[in-house]
């Protein structure tokens, strides 16, 4: 290439439109960006079009449920919670993740949550966890484990008494359980409930057959404290960063050590490039700022937000603490990865 022609490419490179072109690359979930941050994030998480500013445009939840009213009346139904209206048999025909099902939960769940087409009934599909994870053993040992790895200490019974997503259940584990993890309302026991997985996946028998498919799935291989060395949401490892995270958060086989298997993000954000950089943005949005054992001050899913609706929402779509009210806060994206400056220099393809 000739000189000229370089510098004539070089020149098309710098223009704003090609500037932004290649910010847009490195999408939040496929969202288009289009203009910059603040704008952008009419569009909510989960690629649902808002129209309207950021503020009011929240009036959707975070998985994209219309909510109709102010958000402090569309909290009403929780960000994974599905409207009931009705019982939890029909309103389950809608996935948790709103895949549209059509006819009955047994049939519908052929899709699983996150749309794997899975062939035959429920009990074989279910060969293939909601994150596609494959466990094998009985309940009584995989959930060793628990859903969002939160810490156990003393068996199953016990250490269910905190669900899945720090619902404060009172009681053991029979009881506790006859809210869901993702906040349905079951009845009954708990041999009976967690019929419904966390994901509202209908398990068909008891709940110790059931639950031979964890909630997020993660292969446990030993007991728990050995296992949770790879955390589900990057809790805090026990050994240094660097060795814990060879297995990412949603489980995907990295094969290799963790410079090169952190090149596919959680959801399959092309990184490219080294660990150590990408890493500024980490799975799931805790707030970097500095080292790994810092940033984990902050907890994926469940911090207490404190005052009300409109004042919390400061905090995104998985509680992480923004600071700032919303407008600005969601130049942190809908999974919390620091922005600090464009998408270009943060995420790097």
């Amino acid at each position: 290439m000739s000189t000229k022609r370089q510098t004539r490419l070089g020149l098309f490179c710098q223009l704003p439109v090609v500037c932004w072109l290649r910010r847009s690359i490195t999408l939040c979930y496929d969202l288009k960006q289009g203009g910059n941050m603040q704008r952008s994030m009419a569009t909510l998480c989960y690629g649902l079009e808002q129209g309207s500013n950021m503020q009011r445009s929240m009036a959707t939840l975070c998985y994209g449920l219309n909510q109709g009213g102010n958000m402090q009346r569309s909290m009403a139904t929780l960000c994974y919670g599905l409207n009931q209206g009705s019982n939890m048999q029909r309103s389950m025909a809608t996935l948790c993740y709103g895949l549209e099902q059509g006819g009955d939960m047994q049939r519908s769940m052929a899709t699983l949550c996150y749309g794997l087409e899975q062939g035959g009934d429920m009990q074989r599909s279910m060969a293939t966890l909601c994150y596609g994870l494959k466990q094998g053993g009985d309940m009584q040992r995989s959930m060793a484990t628990l859903c969002y790895g939160l810490n156990q200490g003393g068996n199953m019974q016990r250490s269910m008494t905190t669900l899945c997503y720090g619902l404060k259940q009172g009681g053991d584990m029979q009881r506790s359980m006859t809210t869901l993890c993702y906040g349905l309302k079951q009845g009954g026991d708990m041999q009976r409930s967690m019929a419904t997985l966390c994901y509202g996946l209908k398990q068909g028998g008891d709940m110790q057959r059931s639950m031979a498919t964890l909630c997020y799935g993660l292969k446990q291989g030993g007991d728990m404290q050995r296992s949770m060395t790879t955390l589900c949401y990057g809790l805090n490892q026990g050994g240094d960063m660097q060795r814990s995270m060879a297995t990412l958060c949603y489980g995907l086989n990295q094969g290799g050590d963790m410079q090169r298997s952190m090149a596919t993000l959680c959801y399959g954000l092309n990184q490219g490039g080294y660990m150590q950089r990408s890493m500024a943005t980490l799975c799931y949005g805790l707030n970097q700022g500095g080292y790994m054992q810092r940033s984990m001050a902050t907890l994926c899913y469940g911090l207490n937000q404190g005052g009300d609706m409109q004042r919390s929402m400061a905090t995104l779509c998985y509680g992480l603490n923004q600071g700032g009210d919303m407008q600005r806060s969601m130049a942190t994206l809908c999974y919390g990865l620091k922005r600090g400056g464009n998408i270009y220099a943060i995420i790097r393809l």
